[in-house]
């Protein structure tokens, strides 16, 4: 019996739910790319500068460590996701 996390569940609903759609596919890429420079962005503001000083004054760097390490997890994902993607295009044409 195949065990599912919710992340993965989560995914394959929204896999569903989109289809094939091109535009809803091609909103989701970009928003992902979107996304990674927003929290590229927020960590390097929470690195480097003094902004929320008062709401974060002592876990400045660690969250701005989070933020990164989120950024490029996303888009290693990303970079996965779009060669299954491509590879799933070829061989379906075979």
């Amino acid at each position: 019996m195949p065990v599912f996390t919710g992340a993965l569940f989560i995914s394959n609903t929204y896999n569903v739910i989109s289809g094939s759609n091109p535009s809803v596919n091609k909103i989701r890429y970009y928003t992902h790319f979107i996304m990674v420079a927003v929290y590229l962005a927020l960590g390097l503001l929470f690195l480097f500068t003094d902004i929320a000083i008062d709401m974060f004054p002592a876990n400045r760097q660690p969250i701005g460590i989070i933020f990164l390490a989120y950024a490029i997890f996303r888009t290693v994902m990303t970079v996965i996701r779009l060669k299954r993607l491509k590879n799933e295009n070829r061989t379906d044409g075979i």
